[in-house]
């Protein structure tokens, strides 16, 4: 993950913690995630799923599919 970091081109990389980068690397390699999803593949609870998708969100490495965010279809996705 650190050759990731030293090698990324994404201005917000570096900001993560290597569990970050995990669920960044998920979501990158599934295309479109739910948060129930995070949870069961990483391991995560709810609350730091929460706070690690919120992260990416700010700083502008994943978005989502433009559902509601309390729809059954909300998904993140990379973005563009």
């Amino acid at each position: 993950m650190e050759a990731v970091v030293t090698l990324s081109l994404i201005p917000g990389i570096a900001k993560l913690n290597e569990e970050e980068l995990n669920g960044y690397e998920f979501v990158k390699l599934k295309g479109e995630v739910s948060k129930k999803n995070m949870l069961s593949i990483l391991s995560w609870d709810e609350r730091k799923a929460l706070r690690q998708l919120s992260k990416m969100k700010s700083l502008a490495l994943i978005g989502d599919n433009g559902e509601a965010s309390n729809s059954p279809g909300y998904r993140y996705v990379i973005a563009r």
